[in-house]
């Protein structure tokens, strides 16, 4: 991901208090608060001291299947740099794509934390990291989303994915079963 300036502004936005927004290359990446905690969202690249805070937060959102460390790790050190929303204390949310060279991508990741969830977090990091991976050239995004999560699915849909294949069977393993979501850029 390209790198997120750390200028910060403050400006009006509707139904909520005064936001932050991030500039990223002149656009305006919205905050939001979070009413009961009155905290604010920040979406950053995350830096490799990040990790350990994104691998906390994919196993609570993931237990089952979490990345191991190390390979979060790995995958920094390849290129696939997150981007990540805090929330003044922790890491709340991130988004992980394979690396941007090509013309084609796959989101491994996007994780938001369940009481982070229904602000907007998981769409506003799906939006910056389209509109990246565009930018670099990338012409086709691929992700795989387990068949029973509808929000997700509904997410995706939402932002242009279809899915033109069948359910695959233990794609992750026994009883894994996944969707193959794929959108042109």
């Amino acid at each position: 991901m390209g790198r997120l300036k750390q200028q910060l502004l403050e400006v009006p936005s509707s139904g909520w208090k005064q936001s932050r927004v991030a500039c990223h290359r002149g656009r305006m990446l919205p905050g939001v608060d979070i009413p009961d905690r009155g905290a604010r969202f920040r979406m950053r690249g995350a830096v490799e001291g990040d990790l350990l805070d994104i691998a906390r937060l994919d196993g609570e959102v993931f237990p089952a299947t979490p990345y191991p460390f190390f390979v979060l790790r790995q995958l920094f050190a390849m290129g696939c740099v997150p981007l990540v929303v805090e929330d003044g204390e922790r890491i709340c949310a991130y988004v992980l794509s394979s690396g941007q060279d090509g013309a084609r991508c796959w989101i491994l990741a996007l994780a938001v934390a369940p009481d982070a969830r229904a602000r907007g977090l998981g769409r506003g990091l799906m939006r910056e990291t389209l509109y990246e991976l565009r930018r670099r050239g990338v012409r086709e995004v691929l992700l795989s989303v387990e068949p029973a999560n509808s929000a997700a699915i509904a997410l995706y849909r939402s932002l242009g994915f279809t899915c033109d294949e069948a359910l695959r069977r233990d794609y992750f393993g026994p009883g894994e079963d996944r969707l193959i979501m794929r959108s042109r850029l």
